[in-house]
Formats: C-alpha cells, sequence, structure tokens
C-alpha cells in the first residue's frame, strides 16, 4: 500500500507540470509517455537487466499501452470541455469499475464498509472541486470522455495487472511507455497537430513529468498491483486528485473555502474505511519489487 501510495503522490504532479508546458494536452502525453520510455530503457541496458517479453506478455503490454494512451487522450480532451476538476473527478470513477471488475472477475469480497469509502471518497473529491466547475457538467460531451477516461484508467490497470508477474515492473512500463507513445504519435498525425517543443521551459517541465509520473510514480504503482485487490488500489489511487488540489494552492494561490476543506476531510476519512477493512489482504502471492 506504501508503494502505490508514494505511486499516487508522484503522478499527483502530473497537472501542475501540464499547466507549465507550453503544449497542448495530447503532446504533453506523448512525450511523457516517450521521455520515460527512454529513460527506462536506459536504465534497463546500463543494469544489464534487459529481457525479450514472451508473445502473451506482449499482447497484455500492447493493450495495456493502448487503455494507458487512450486515458490521457480522454481526460486531457474533457478537461477543455469541462475543467480540470471536474475531469479529474469522473476519471478517478476508475475506482468503480475496479470494483466490479474486482468482484465479478477475481471474486474479492468487498465489505459494505468498503463500499461506504469508496462513496465518501468521490463525495469529498466533488466538494473539492468546487461549485464553479460543477455549473459546466451539462456539457455532455466532456462528462461522456472523463467516464471513457475513467474506464480506460480502470482497462489499463486491469491489462497491467495480468501480465505475467516474471517481467519486472520497470519492464512493464517501458514497453506500455513506448506503446502508448506510438498510439498518442499516430494521433496527432491523424489530428495534424505539431510535435514542436517550443522553448527551454517546455523541456525541462516535459522531463520532469516523464520522469516523476511516468517513470517512478508507475513503476511503484506496478510493482504492487499483484500483491493487493484492485479495488484496494483504485481507492489508494483517489489520492491523486485530493494532493493535486493542495498543489495548486501552493503553486497557483488557489483560495480554499470552507467547502474545500470538508472535501479533504471526507476524502481522507473515506480511504481510511475503505483501508481498515478486514477484506484489504493480499489476492495472490506477491511478487519480488525489482526496486
Amino acid at each position: 500500500m506504501l508503494r502505490v501510495f508514494l505511486g499516487a503522490f508522484l503522478i499527483s504532479f502530473s497537472a501542475p507540470l501540464v499547466r507549465w508546458a507550453h503544449t497542448d494536452g495530447l503532446v504533453t502525453g506523448f512525450y511523457r509517455m516517450s521521455f520515460g520510455g527512454v529513460a527506462l530503457l536506459f536504465f534497463v541496458l546500463i543494469s544489464r537487466r534487459w529481457e525479450k517479453p514472451s508473445r502473451s506478455s506482449l499482447k497484455g503490454l500492447v493493450v495495456a499501452g493502448t487503455f494507458f494512451a487512450m486515458d490521457l487522450y480522454f481526460w486531457h480532451e474533457s478537461i477543455h470541455l469541462i475543467g480540470p476538476g471536474l475531469a479529474t473527478v469522473l476519471a478517478n470513477c476508475q475506482v468503480f469499475f475496479l470494483l466490479f471488475v474486482g468482484i465479478v472477475w477475481w471474486r474479492q469480497p468487498i465489505s459494505p464498509r468498503f463500499l461506504a469509502g469508496v462513496v465518501t471518497v468521490l463525495t469529498g473529491l466533488v466538494l473539492l472541486v468546487g461549485r464553479e466547475s460543477i455549473h459546466v457538467a451539462d456539457q455532455r460531451w466532456g462528462v461522456l470522455l472523463g467516464l471513457g477516461a475513467a474506464g480506460a484508467y480502470a482497462a489499463f490497470m486491469v491489462a497491467l495487472r495480468s501480465i505475467p508477474s516474471s517481467m519486472t515492473s520497470i519492464q512493464r512500463i517501458l514497453w506500455v511507455s513506448f506503446v502508448g507513445a506510438g498510439v498518442l504519435g499516430l494521433v496527432t498525425v491523424f489530428e495534424s497537430r505539431s510535435l514542436a517543443i517550443p522553448d527551454q521551459q517546455t523541456w525541462w517541465v516535459l522531463v520532469t513529468l516523464a520522469l516523476c509520473s511516468q517513470v517512478f510514480g508507475w513503476t511503484l504503482i506496478s510493482s504492487a498491483l499483484g500483491e493487493l485487490p484492485l479495488p484496494v488500489v483504485g481507492l489508494l489511487l483517489t489520492m491523486q486528485p485530493a494532493l493535486s488540489f493542495g498543489w495548486d494552492v501552493l503553486f497557483f494561490g488557489k483560495s480554499v473555502e470552507g467547502a474545500h476543506g470538508l472535501g479533504l476531510g471526507l476524502a481522507l476519512v473515506g480511504i481510511y474505511w475503505g483501508l481498515t477493512t478486514s477484506q484489504v489482504l493480499p489476492s495472490r502471492p506477491s511478487e519480488k519489487w525489482d526496486g
């Protein structure tokens, strides 16, 4: 759980980093995956730990990378239509998709207390978003894209978890990064968007985003996927928007109202409820983390 929390902490910096980059969301996602893949490949090569994935692993990696690219694409597009707050809350409905998969696919028991925790967390996140974002919820296409991001996010984690544990978490994220970059690169060509990086600040922001979120953040999360029930992973990842709100306050001077404090409190209480149920147990033998 600590690894997933640390991963969520690192990927929570994605939102402010994306705001500092002078590129649109699709291009930012492409470079996040490309630079992240290159950094992971460099590490694997110098450590001489390269291994060729099996045919079954490669299929899972292609599926996982495609769904991750879809998640980033849908999320970034929904941000432009309904704002970052509501788009992030909708994307974190992934926890409901993972609940369904955990119950139906892996037959994981879910207690009423865990469900109450999930609902409490999402209620808190809605309060953190604020009234101004909720008012634009009538823009149906943006809402549908946000929910599409949640579905793609959940499908990505299911596909990543299904990859044989013999492959290290670093190499899993390496392949996912390159597949995702390829998918987003094709979308940029199809939509005739420019991949030019306009200035030095954007270069540094994109490299930091790749290292912070793609390399360290998702490698940590990937290493724990085989050791925790999927609904628990989904609940832990809801810390990301709560932490992103804190970065908005710290870096961009976002004003804080009473509802924001209540929302943060509810989110933390909900996560505590969910993680202190008796069902929070390893669902299969744990894999050795490759560090």
